[in-house]
């Protein structure tokens, strides 16, 4: 119990050490919280500048045409490409998983007829030689463009097309005038050649 003396509040001995104790551990969480907070500080500004880092990177990546013999940049190996009609049904995939074979990128347009009229061919030279090549579609168009092509018309026909779409990337490094524009690349991952000279 308080005993009010002169003004003052008398605290009972007990009472005064359980209050020390409470400051001294209100002290101690207080700098814990503090070192808490100036960590999680540090670490969003931290991740910040690794986003920024990153998105400055993004903007100066720049592809630049690949020539006849040159090799393919370890960037253009790891970079997703989104997909339509894979065999095993994915969305995305990277030029990665196609090394040491050789590759053939065969640029195309719905609109294409000559491109459409291709598609049995370059099918009947991967069902010919099966694991050596990979033969892959790529084209600028969209998603939903490329899905009604494959429902309907002339496109029912050729749903075995494994087709990269929304293309901005590979017709950097592939640049071209018209399609088709096919591109080889060989086993070692060097451009082997192309149907056209390259702009």
């Amino acid at each position: 119990m308080s005993v009010l003396l002169r003004n003052k509040t008398f605290i009972p001995p007990c009472r005064r050490l359980a209050l020390g104790t409470c400051g001294r551990i209100v002290s101690i969480t207080g700098r814990y919280f503090f070192l808490l907070v100036f960590l999680m500080y540090a670490a969003a500004q931290q991740q910040s500048h690794a986003q920024v880092a990153s998105a400055k990177a993004a903007n100066t990546f720049k592809p630049m045409p690949l020539a006849i013999g040159d090799k393919i940049p370890d960037e253009l190996w790891s970079l997703p490409l989104q997909v339509v009609n894979h065999p095993q049904g994915k969305k995305t995939i990277t030029l990665s998983e196609y090394k040491d074979k050789l590759i053939i990128l065969d640029f195309w347009n719905t609109w294409c007829v000559p491109c459409i009229r291709n598609f049995p061919k370059l099918h009947a030279l991967q069902n010919e030689f099966g694991d050596k090549i990979k033969v892959l579609a790529v084209t600028q168009e969209d998603s939903d463009k490329i899905t009604r092509f494959f429902k309907t018309g002339a496109g029912k026909e050729h749903t075995y097309v494994n087709s990269v779409i929304n293309d901005s990337l590979l017709l950097k490094y592939f640049p071209h005038i018209s399609v088709p524009h096919i591109a080889w690349i060989n086993p070692k991952g060097k451009v082997l050649n192309t149907t056209q000279e390259m702009i």
